[in-house]
């Protein structure tokens, strides 16, 4: 297998191509930001990006992660040797290195934005059996055992993205894949389906993390291919944006949403100015509970600015909603349409040119922990695969891989 970190090519395109945001960041504007990294994990660790192993050294030298609304090729070569095999599992030392890379990402790439968020893609089919080994390798950390590297897992997610005013939100997704190494366990102890699922959930609760919101539950299936679904419900589906035209000051507007079993919800406010910062009051929910909602301004879908103050040339407003809960049931509300209407004083006038499906925004910054333990086949790796780049395409549908 390939040291990605020997590819000369790659890393020079990765790091021509990862510069350009430094300048973008640090302008006024706030610009799409999505990029993106893998760490390979089987008998050791392999990352998409270079880094010095050693204790804290990785958090200084490191090469830029992946642009991905424009540079689909470098993930597309990423996935291709950035999967080491190994006999053996070490999760908790992937989702250390990780955390390290998030805290870098965040600091130097990023630059602080608050508009970005965070994500973790772990996927594995197995438990962690030698992580405590591997980092005192190549970190030179002093752990002694299993035990003490889950607490330092859950302590450094905790810490990962800032706390307090300064953080950003992060979200962990577990997705296990109950392979025969699993399905032996159960047998071997006789365990019915419950109380295999109540085991598993304990032993990855580690990694189970949500800055704001409902922490994702541990995503238990059969194979990787039918988990993506999973994904697009809770990371598209409960994070709605939506515009208002600004020529509707003072008036009353009606965001209707329908999940996939046409259940309606909705919500209204008025749309409010004040000293050109605009805001929706008197807000109120139907059907919903909502986490949270932020106001922003945009030229056009998936640009937004960090100040709140806006020009003549800005025509929407731009607001998003996240956390969404079905209100009767507390579960999450997932939005497969949107449409908007307004009150012109009679009657509620619908607004066709405001009706969308959901998506994510792409100010976000992914990380995909793949497993490569010898427990999975070569057709498991390529479905883990597979899953990355489906994953990918829901939140940037215009990326080619």
């Amino acid at each position: 297998m390939k040291n990605l970190r020997h590819i000369k090519i790659f890393n020079k395109s990765f790091l021509f191509i990862g510069l350009l945001p430094l300048f973008i960041v640090s302008c006024a504007s706030h610009q799409q930001f999505y990029k993106a990294d893998i760490i390979g994990f089987g008998a050791d660790a392999q990352t998409s990006y270079a880094y010095q192993k050693g204790a804290c050294k990785n958090l200084h030298s490191q090469s830029m992660p992946i642009d991905l609304l424009y540079d689909g090729k470098s993930m597309q070569e990423a996935l291709d040797v950035v999967v080491p095999r190994g006999n053996n599992t070490t999760l908790y030392y992937a989702t250390d290195l990780a955390t390290d890379r998030i805290k870098w990402v965040r600091r130097k790439v990023a630059k602080y934005d608050k508009e970005t968020k965070y994500y973790i893609f772990l996927l594995t089919d197995g438990l962690d059996n030698a992580s405590v080994q591997v980092a005192k390798n190549n970190k030179q950390v002093r752990l002694f055992s299993p035990e003490q590297y889950r607490s330092r897992v859950e302590r450094k997610l905790k810490h990962a993205t800032g706390i307090f005013k300064n953080g950003n939100d992060l979200t962990v997704y577990v997705m296990l894949s109950k392979g025969k190494d699993i399905q032996q366990l159960a047998i071997d102890n006789d365990l019915t389906d419950e109380q295999l699922a109540d085991y598993l959930d304990k032993q990855f609760s580690c990694f189970q993390y949500a800055t704001r919101g409902e922490v994702p539950e541990l995503i238990q299936e059969k194979d990787f291919p039918t988990i993506e679904k999973v994904i697009e419900d809770r990371l598209v589906n409960n994070n709605l944006d939506f515009r208002v035209a600004k020529d509707y000051r003072n008036k009353r507007i009606r965001i209707i949403m329908t999940n996939a079993a046409g259940k309606e919800a909705r919500l209204e406010g008025t749309l409010k100015s004040t000293f050109g910062k605009y805001k929706l009051v008197n807000v109120t929910e139907e059907g919903i509970i909502k986490d949270s909602l932020t106001t922003k301004f945009t030229k056009h879908k998936g640009r937004t600015l960090k100040e709140l103050s806006t020009s003549k040339s800005r025509e929407n407003v731009f607001f998003n909603i996240s956390g969404l809960k079905d209100s009767e049931t507390g579960k999450m509300f997932a939005v497969k349409s949107v449409r908007q209407s307004v009150y012109d004083g009679q009657l509620w006038q619908p607004n066709t040119e405001y009706e969308q499906r959901p998506y994510v925004r792409p100010n976000a910054y992914c990380i995909f922990l793949i497993d490569g333990s010898l427990s999975l086949t070569d057709k498991d790796v390529q479905a883990e695969i597979s899953c990355v780049k489906r994953i990918i395409n829901i939140i940037n549908p215009d990326i080619k891989l």
